[in-house]
């Protein structure tokens, strides 16, 4: 709840101001902004929790999921960069580029560590992509 009262600050002020009798003078009682405020920081505190705790138990499950596949440490270590992003992130997918770049190593090596995960069954081929644009989503 902090985080989400600290991310709205001037709301949180406002909602104050408007009943504490600072600004509105004729009714300092009325608490009615101030609830709504709460109420909706409190809805999208409640929200952001739900995704964060389905974010960690996605992660979580992948990882029981694919315990013994022998997975390499580059692979390890691509992967967590990845699923601490979040599959549903824009920037989740993967290329031999990206592989490259995240695992600091070559494209031989990168491209031999995704035709690992994908025998794995840890990644899939987005459909529709081939040659120097494929890309690769992690399966959750």
């Amino acid at each position: 709840m902090s985080k989400s009262i600290n991310s709205d600050r001037k709301g949180y002020y406002n909602a104050l101001e408007q009943t504490t009798g600072y600004i509105k003078k004729d009714n300092p009682m009325d608490i009615t902004f101030w609830c709504e405020w709460f109420l909706t920081t409190l809805h999208n505190a409640l929200v952001e929790a739900i995704e964060s705790i389905e974010h960690v138990v996605d992660k979580a499950r992948f990882w029981d999921k694919h315990r013994e596949s022998g997975i390499n440490e580059r692979q390890t270590k691509v992967l967590n960069m990845i699923l601490d992003r979040g599959v549903n992130h824009p920037q989740s997918g993967l290329t031999t580029k990206k592989y490259m770049k995240m695992a600091q190593t070559t494209s031989a090596t990168a491209s031999r560590d995704i035709k690992g995960l994908l025998s794995f069954g840890c990644i899939e081929q987005v459909e529709g992509t081939g040659g120097r644009s494929v890309r690769y989503l992690v399966l959750v």
